[in-house]
């Protein structure tokens, strides 16, 4: 594929993905809204916000529609990925959460929501998750923070998490935090190269060799198609099949052997990089400097509750 239509494509997941988070977006105003009437009373069309529904994007080829389909959420699900996207892609839809409460002179507990060290936007929480989709019912709310347990998809997918929080605080006090890969492919329809810093000591390398210097014996290239199979059909065959309580998702491979066999070669050649990811090096050196010689390693962003 040539420059040119790299470009294109980046370009038209980009307007894809903006044309679905716009209906996306809608759907989740609508929701938020019935959810503040239904909680403070107030006339509104529904019994529960579970009743209005969400976008069919089963028929758009959108990376973001894709990405929703491919996982078949369910209504809570949805909402809680899009509600932590929504301070990347529109922030102001959070400001009516800033809400005071008149009887206790401050914000409104149930809402949850922190302040960033410099996002000036309200930082949606797990408790603000548990707010629009459960209200005050308690076993929607108990089914909730089920979504946030380790062996939910969100985590073993590593899809969205709640920021870690001060020890005797609530699990749901803590950030909703997406991934950085979900988080551009949801918006810009790719996965950028990430930066070599403290937070993640590896480089991209690439080669300009190609498969056919690559010489292996015939013993060897069968083990490495064991591994090429299982990256292009483990999936299905873990849902599909339903094999997931048999077997662990992911596939660990160890290649050992003198320099100069092709161990990174092999990652790097045109051949495997159809079905694998872009290849990184780590920088050990750099991680025990950082711990041992007192270059101190970053810290995350500071919250505070509002």
């Amino acid at each position: 594929m040539d420059e040119t239509s790299a470009l294109y494509r980046m370009v038209s997941a980009l307007e894809e993905n903006a044309r679905d988070l716009e209906r996306e977006l809608d759907w989740f105003a609508e929701v938020l809204d019935a959810r503040l009437k239904l909680y403070f009373g107030k006339s509104v069309p529904v019994s529960s916000v579970v009743e209005i529904e969400p976008p069919d994007l089963t028929r758009s080829s959108s990376p973001y529609a894709q990405f929703v389909c491919y996982y078949e959420w369910s209504f809570a699900e949805r909402l809680v990925v899009l509600l932590a996207l929504i301070p990347l892609i529109r922030p102001q839809l959070l400001d009516v959460l800033w809400s005071k409460n008149e009887v206790t002179e401050r914000g409104f507990t149930e809402f949850g929501g922190v302040h960033g060290a410099t996002h000036g936007g309200f930082i949606p929480t797990g408790e603000t998750a548990a707010f629009i989709v459960a209200g005050d019912d308690l076993a929607a709310r108990f089914e909730l923070t089920r979504l946030f347990d380790g062996d939910h998809l969100f985590a073993r997918h590593n899809i969205l998490h709640l920021s870690s929080v001060n020890p005797g605080e609530s699990l749901l006090s803590g950030a909703l935090t997406i991934s950085r890969e979900h988080r551009q492919f949801s918006t810009i329809g790719l996965a950028s190269k990430p930066n070599f810093n403290s937070e993640f000591p590896a480089r991209l390398i690439e080669t300009q060799l190609t498969w056919d210097c690559l010489i292996l014996p015939e013993a060897t290239l069968e083990q490495l198609d064991e591994v090429k199979h299982w990256i292009l059909h483990g999936t299905r065959l873990l849902r599909d099949w339903e094999m997931e309580r048999k077997l662990q998702p992911g596939f660990t491979s160890l290649f050992c052997g003198p320099p100069g066999t092709g161990k990174t070669l092999f990652c790097l050649s045109p051949r495997a990089t159809l079905w694998l990811r872009r290849l990184h090096k780590i920088d050990l050196a750099s991680m025990i400097a950082s711990k041992y010689i007192g270059e101190t390693e970053k810290s995350g962003p500071n919250f505070r509750h509002g």
